[in-house]
C-alpha cells in the first residue's frame, strides 16, 4: 500500500472547497491509502509531465470537476494540489500540441532554468515556516537563492533538514505545473487573437465579400471560439484548408487582398513551439 504525504498547499485547497467536495476528497485519500490509484477504476490516474525540478507529476480524478496533482516517489504519493479539470487538461494539451510538431524534426526548446528568486519572493515568511524554515538566518539563506544550481548546491550540502527540502521540492513542482498552465494559456490566447484579428474580423467587415461566404466565415468564427487548445486550433485550420469549401473561400480572399489561415500557419506553429 502506498504511503500518503499531504502538502500544505493540498490541505489549503481542501478547506477552500465545499463540505461535499471535502468529503469526496477524503474518500479519495482513503481509496489511495488502501490501493495504488492506477489500480482503482474511475480515478483515471495518468502522468502529466516531468518538471524542470525532475519530479514526475500525475493527476487523478476526485470528482467530475476536480483532480489531484500527485508526485510519486518509490511507494510514497505526495499530494501537491487540487485543481479544476480544465487547467490540468490545459497542461496536458500543451504537451500534445508540442508533440504533433515533432514530425517536422524540429527540436523543441524548453526552459531549463528558473528564476527561483522571484518564485521564493512570492512565498511569505509564514508559509516558509510551515515548510520548516523558521529562523531569520534560514529565511535569509533561502531568499538568496536565484537559480536551480544554487538550490541544488544547498540541497547537496544539507543546509536544511531533509524534510525541508522535501517540502520545497513539492512547492517547486506545484509552481512548475502552475507555470506550465499559465504559459499554455498565454500561447493559446495569442494564437486565437492572431487568427481572429487578421483573418476572421477583416473578412466579416469587408464590404465586397459575398454574404454567403461571410456566413461561412461567421460559422468558422463560432466554431473556432469553441476550440480549447492549441492542438485543436491547429487541426481545425488544417481541416479548413483541405476542405473544398475552404479552398474556394481562400480563393475569394485572395481576390480581395484578405489573409487566410494558411498565411499564419507558420506563426501558429512557432507559438505552439514557444519561439
Amino acid at each position: 500500500m502506498p504511503e500518503i504525504k499531504l502538502s500544505t498547499s493540498f490541505l489549503r485547497d481542501v478547506f477552500q472547497l465545499s463540505k461535499e467536495v471535502q468529503k469526496e476528497t477524503f474518500d479519495f485519500i482513503d481509496k489511495i491509502t488502501n490501493n495504488h490509484p492506477s489500480k482503482i477504476p474511475g480515478l483515471n490516474y495518468e502522468k502529466m509531465q516531468s518538471t524542470s525540478s525532475g519530479l514526475s507529476i500525475y493527476s487523478a480524478r476526485i470528482n467530475d470537476k476536480y483532480r489531484a496533482l500527485i508526485h510519486e516517489e518509490n511507494k510514497e504519493l505526495h499530494l501537491l494540489k487540487i485543481a479544476n479539470h480544465d487547467p490540468i487538461y490545459d497542461s496536458t494539451r500543451k504537451i500534445d500540441a508540442l508533440s504533433i510538431m515533432k514530425t517536422n524534426n524540429i527540436s523543441i526548446s524548453t526552459k531549463s532554468a528558473k528564476d527561483l528568486g522571484k518564485l521564493f519572493a512570492g512565498i511569505s515568511n509564514k508559509e516558509f515556516e510551515k515548510l520548516g524554515i523558521k529562523s531569520d538566518k534560514e529565511l535569509k539563506t533561502i531568499r538568496s537563492i536565484n537559480t536551480d544550481a544554487e538550490y541544488y548546491k544547498l540541497k547537496e550540502a544539507k543546509v536544511f533538514p531533509e524534510i525541508v527540502f522535501d517540502n520545497l521540492d513539492l512547492v517547486l513542482a506545484e509552481l512548475s505545473v502552475n507555470e506550465l498552465v499559465s504559459d499554455y494559456r498565454n500561447r493559446y490566447k495569442k494564437a486565437m487573437a492572431m487568427l481572429m484579428e487578421n483573418v476572421i474580423e477583416p473578412a466579416l467587415k469587408h464590404p465586397d465579400l459575398d454574404p454567403e461566404i461571410k456566413s461561412h466565415v461567421q460559422s468558422t468564427k463560432e466554431r473556432l471560439k469553441k476550440k480549447e487548445s492549441l492542438e485543436e486550433i491547429i487541426f481545425f485550420y488544417n481541416d479548413a484548408l483541405d476542405a473544398k469549401t475552404g479552398k474556394a473561400i481562400v480563393e475569394e480572399f485572395r481576390k480581395r487582398g484578405l489573409h487566410a489561415f494558411e498565411d499564419y500557419k507558420d506563426e501558429i506553429l512557432k507559438i505552439a513551439r514557444g519561439f
